[in-house]
């Protein structure tokens, strides 16, 4: 099972919405509100999309909706009539037992998963838990504590995106990782990933100097990403042009791979042909569905 964490937002939304619903026999999303606005409104889309997916109840970070902003605008309103979901609540080394037990104990109709952004001290106490999935975030969490832990529950997580400052700091091919291949030799039921944005949230920012467009390719048992990134890397606001560039090496890079094609290709396509730019999420949008259905075929 291939374990995608994402943030709860428009084009992260759009772009589950948008894949074909049997992909999702193999793929459990696992969703981070960022506000309470308009990440209900793209739960609701998930909800619509009738799938199972996991919602985490405390991503800790300023600004974001606390426990109970989860509770009272997700769990009790658009989700108390749908039952596809559980949720995960991340342990970190702030986190005491009592927190854990107080997770388990709320909401005791839905199952539950922990999220361990590093070793737990209390070994003997995670084991004797009962929980649908224990994520292990590499590589802050090592391979030791997760055995030591799993209860042939355990999924290893990492975020394989070498996201840069600058888009024009892309290199041409990125190493992502080779979980999709070696998770099974890991005693592990599943990997997950932060797919080409990262764990980091980030919120729009100025006009880029450069646009980048990424495409994840598995080559040989690993999986790589390829990096498109506009010849003009100056302060001129024409982003259309530049994206018009980058998606010029990416429609050859497609062509010269006989056989590599997804539905966030067709996309891609299909704006190169029209001489349309639909704008940088939806760029992003893309390459997030072309990365989940190629991860996808791999399991």
């Amino acid at each position: 099972m291939y374990f995608p964490f994402m943030f709860a937002k428009q084009n992260e939304a759009s772009a589950i919405v948008e894949l074909d619903s049997s992909l999702f026999q193999k793929i459990t999303p696992v969703f981070m509100p960022n506000n309470t606005g308009s990440s209900k409104k793209n739960i609701q889309k998930i909800i619509k999309k009738n799938i199972n997916f996991i919602l985490v109840v405390n991503f800790q970070k300023k600004g974001f909706p606390t426990q109970k902003d989860i509770q009272d605008n997700f769990i009790d309103d658009i989700l108390k009539d749908y039952s596809k979901f559980s949720l995960a609540y991340i342990v970190d080394n702030t986190t005491k037992n009592e927190h854990i037990d107080a997770f388990i104990s709320s909401n005791q109709k839905l199952e539950k998963s922990l999220i361990f952004k590093e070793d737990y001290i209390d070994e003997p106490y995670i084991k004797g838990l009962k929980l649908k999935y224990n994520f292990y975030i590499l590589p802050k969490v090592g391979l030791t504590f997760a055995a030591n832990t799993s209860n042939k529950n355990s999924v290893l997580v990492f975020d394989g995106f070498d996201k840069q400052v600058r888009n024009s700091d892309y290199p041409t091919k990125s190493y992502f990782s080779d979980l999709h291949y070696t998770y099974p030799n890991l005693a592990s039921v599943g990997f997950g990933d932060f797919t080409i944005t990262g764990k980091d949230p980030q919120e729009g920012g100025s006009t880029p100097l450069a646009v980048a467009l990424h495409l994840t390719k598995i080559d040989g048992n690993k999986a790589y990403v390829y990096h498109f990134v506009s010849d003009t890397q100056d302060k001129t606001k024409d982003v259309a042009g530049k994206f018009f560039e980058s998606l010029n090496g990416l429609i050859k890079f497609v062509k010269a791979n006989k056989g590599y094609s997804s539905n966030g290709i067709s996309d891609f396509e299909k704006y190169h042909s029209n001489s349309h730019f639909p704008g940088l999420g939806v760029c992003k949008r893309m390459s997030m569905k072309h990365h989940l259905e190629i991860l996808h075929n791999e399991i």
